[in-house]
């Protein structure tokens, strides 16, 4: 969680190991930031959600993070408190799932 919201540091402690085990996750970068810099918010902007997380996969890759999956980074959009409407395939040619209320820049 900490990898998608600025500021946060998470320290884990597990004390139940022999060995006591710590662990820190901050903040270097993640999805708010890639919204910020790679897409519009608007209620009338759409994009297909294959062309929404490969442009996420691809921004990843160019800042040195590890992307998340693909659920994971839609249902992290969603808790994000983006509002999203699910585009549904259609008809022909229509027939690729998609997000209303986000577009790629």
């Amino acid at each position: 969680v900490a990898y998608l919201n600025k500021g946060i540091t998470i320290n884990l402690r597990d004390e139940r190991a022999e060995r006591e085990r710590n662990e820190t996750f901050c903040y270097q970068g993640g999805l708010a930031e890639f919204v910020e810099t790679c897409c519009i918010l608007d209620p009338d902007a759409k994009a297909f959600s294959r062309d929404l997380y490969e442009a996420y996969q691809n921004w990843c890759f160019q800042v040195d993070l590890k992307p998340s999956s693909r659920v994971c980074f839609f249902r992290t959009l969603r808790k994000q408190g983006y509002d999203l409407q699910d585009i549904r395939p259609g008809t022909p040619p229509n027939q690729h799932r998609g997000v209303g209320g986000l577009g790629l820049l």
